[in-house]
């Protein structure tokens, strides 16, 4: 389901290189300026600025606290360029968390996949 459904919590990830969580998010489909799927995103969005803000994340994964919050958007498809202002203001919204907003494109037909940076809120690409 992924973005269309903002009651999921689409995967959570440690890392192992450098110890952090990942709140990632999944968008498989190609992108679509319409204003459903737009409202679609924002929800996901809202939902794991809840999910983090209320506390859940701290109760359901107790080692994560006092580690680096990374909340990732990883997509099948390139994002356009409009997008832009929205992860924008969706990495203003996470920063109050002292957490990283980041999207992704990964090719995962690849036999390796590779992620390519679109957008980090630190402003590193």
């Amino acid at each position: 389901m992924a973005i269309e459904n903002p009651n999921v919590i689409d995967m959570i990830s440690g890392d192992n290189a450098s110890p952090c969580v990942r709140l990632i998010m999944l968008e498989y489909r190609e992108w679509e300026m319409t204003p459903e799927r737009l409202g679609q995103l924002e929800s996901k969005i809202s939902a794991y600025f809840n999910y983090t803000a209320s506390g859940q994340l701290a109760k359901d994964q107790p080692n994560a606290d006092n580690l680096p919050l990374f909340i990732e958007l990883h997509c099948a498809y390139r994002p356009p360029e409009k997008m832009i202002g929205l992860f924008s203001q969706a990495g203003d919204l996470f920063e109050k968390l002292r957490a990283v907003f980041v999207v992704y494109q990964i090719d995962y037909l690849e036999e390796e996949p590779q992620r390519v940076k679109v957008f980090d809120s630190r402003g590193a690409e």
